[in-house]
């Protein structure tokens, strides 16, 4: 696997980007990468999830796949452009969502 630098993130279709980042209003609905609107986040309670971008081009056609980390906690609600690999090596750490932002090279304005 190739290293990516910190805060940049290398998308399905091979380009390297800055890895987007944002925080999250209730109902408010996640957009992936490729512009496809996600489910919005609300059965999110305290914690952290995963999603996954569902969309299809088209009827057959394979789904974007695109991943996007949601947290929670007192600050608010987060999200943060994740890879498949990334999201393993997190629960394989067991990195709280309160260091996730840190792992992946997003640093929040306090």
């Amino acid at each position: 696997m190739v290293e990516t630098p910190s805060g940049l993130i290398r998308l399905r279709d091979g380009k390297i980007v800055p890895r987007r980042s944002g925080w999250l209003e209730p109902g408010e609905q996640l957009v992936c990468p490729f512009k496809h609107k996600l489910r919005p986040a609300l059965e999110l309670h305290e914690g952290a999830m995963t999603v996954q971008c569902m969309d299809r081009a088209d009827v057959g056609q394979p789904r974007c796949g695109c991943l996007l980390y949601v947290a929670t906690g007192m600050m608010g609600r987060f999200w943060i452009d994740i890879t498949p690999e990334e999201s393993n090596e997190i629960r394989r750490l067991g990195i709280k969502p309160t260091g996730v932002a840190r792992f992946l090279g997003i640093h929040f304005p306090k």
